[in-house]
């Protein structure tokens, strides 16, 4: 098993994403930003090996955004968040979304 395509190709996948997690830390802890996002312009599923019709994890950071308990940042993870699935030209709008608005 562990000389499956799939896992080949995954791996370096999988640990570029987690070291993304700390750089994301250091660089919100370091700048302190009003709004920080990380989204995806498509999706790529490594099983597939190409861009797919999948939905894409986005990540918003902000005094006023909304909290939930999602502790992963995945497809599967991020679709039980609290933005659940949305379309893409509403992004700007729940990033800047403040009270005052």
């Amino acid at each position: 098993m562990a000389d499956s395509p799939i896992l080949r190709s995954t791996n370096p996948k999988r640990v570029f994403c987690k070291n993304q997690d700390t750089k994301i830390t250091n660089i919100t802890t370091a700048l302190n930003p009003d709004v920080f996002v990380v989204a995806a312009d498509h999706s790529t599923p490594a099983v597939m090996g190409k861009h797919s019709w999948h939905p894409v994890p986005i990540l918003i950071r902000a005094q006023f955004a909304k909290v939930d308990d999602v502790a992963t940042f995945d497809e599967y993870a991020c679709m039980r968040g609290a933005l659940g699935q949305r379309s893409g030209v509403e992004l700007m709008g729940l990033a800047l979304d403040r009270p005052e608005n």
